[in-house]
């Protein structure tokens, strides 16, 4: 368990890196996940296509983010010259991804909604810090099964996902992916307990339910 530990917390600070070191909304489809998750803080449903889409004021206070986040505007290509738009991907809402994690993200947003959009960013960035690490216990759980549970495979396996750039970077962003993977951690570990200790009411409710929110 100090193993465990250990490696939750190296992930939680390696994951903390990344957080803070991307500027706001650098990340591939940041701003259309967080319309998303701004509409449904605001309004209380997922939105239909095209009704995230943001009003004037929304769009400035972007617009002004956006100019704040260092060379956003240059890595877009976006001059500011009269009459040009933004490219059309900037701000297209995700509209048409299932509702599951905009709701949850939603829920610290309500209580944001008067603070400056980076601070907002970076509060559901730590969001999904949350779920990079239970996903690190949900892969310890699963490698004690996988393997011997004092077999160095356990700790080798959890700790090469709390090290691995590129995952972590996916799983630190504003989007539906850190929740998804750790819903299907839990639906890996779930599964593999039935299969090698046999049933479990449990473990069956686990597989149930982490089936049905990998769905949503």
């Amino acid at each position: 368990k100090n193993i465990l530990v250990i490696i939750l917390l190296v992930g939680f600070l390696h994951g903390l890196l990344y957080v803070f070191m991307t500027p706001p909304w650098w990340h591939h489809d940041e701003s259309g996940h967080y319309l998303v998750v701004r509409f449904v803080a605001d309004h209380g449903y997922h939105p239909a296509w095209g009704e995230a889409v943001p009003d004037d004021l929304l769009r400035e206070e972007l617009m002004a983010s956006f100019e704040r986040s260092a060379g956003y505007l240059d890595f877009i290509d976006y001059t500011g010259a009269e009459g040009e738009e933004l490219v059309w991907w900037v701000l297209a809402p995700q509209s048409p991804d299932p509702p599951f994690y905009y709701a949850v993200a939603a829920l610290p947003l309500r209580l944001l909604k008067n603070t400056s959009l980076e601070l907002q960013v970076y509060v559901l960035r730590l969001l999904s810090l949350s779920f990079f690490v239970l996903t690190l216990w949900a892969s310890w759980q699963l490698n004690g099964l996988l393997f011997d549970e004092d077999h160095p495979m356990r700790w080798l396996g959890t700790a090469f996902l709390a090290l691995l750039p590129g995952f972590i970077n996916e799983m630190t962003i504003i989007g539906n992916t850190p929740l998804g993977v750790l819903f299907f951690a839990f639906f890996l570990w779930a599964g593999a307990s039935l299969l090698s200790k046999g049933f479990s009411w449990r473990m069956l409710l686990l597989l149930g339910a982490s089936a049905i929110a990998c769905y949503y």
